[in-house]
């Protein structure tokens, strides 16, 4: 993980952290998870390397737009294989994606910027009845939100998110 410590901002492990206590907290099991816009895929395995160890995750799917960074996420794929049985990471477009998978979690860590607010019920549509969406802006004020289920947190740097998802 040292490695890996090179990529990410102080800030970047505290917020980590939170996400995997939210996202444990909220799935006991997660089976089935797709990253919308892993990156470099060094923020998802800080949250991913967070949550219990008895958290079995059977595939992880993450996709990015950028073929550079997505190469160095797959740089980086026996990390991911240490929390997750199976890897695969697809170079896709957030805003036309589209797979016949569900998922148990869908997270989009500070990468849904850009992206049209429609574009979330698309993906509330790839969960499993009692999955989760988690989108996390990272401005000067962060979003947490999960609009399928009971938690949302409100501030103010995502407005048009919100009313809509309300």
């Amino acid at each position: 993980m040292a490695k890996l410590k090179q990529f990410l901002r102080p800030a970047e492990e505290e917020i980590a952290a939170y996400c995997a206590e939210i996202i444990s907290k909220k799935l006991p099991s997660i089976k089935r998870i797709l990253d919308v816009g892993v990156g470099n895929g060094s923020f998802s395995l800080s949250w991913l390397s967070k949550l219990p160890k008895e958290k079995t995750i059977k595939k992880y799917t993450g996709i990015d737009i950028s073929s550079l960074l997505l190469e160095r996420a797959k740089s980086q794929e026996r990390l991911f294989l240490q929390r997750c049985e199976t890897v695969e990471l697809r170079h896709a477009d957030a805003a036309s994606f589209n797979t016949q998978q569900t998922f148990d979690l869908v997270v989009s860590f500070n990468a849904w910027y850009g992206l049209p607010v429609e574009k979330v019920e698309r993906y509330q549509k790839l969960l499993d009845p009692r999955g989760s969406l988690v989108i996390l802006l990272n401005s000067e004020q962060s979003v947490t939100l999960d609009p399928t289920r009971t938690f949302v947190e409100k501030v103010l740097s995502a407005e048009e998110l919100i009313t809509y998802l309300q």
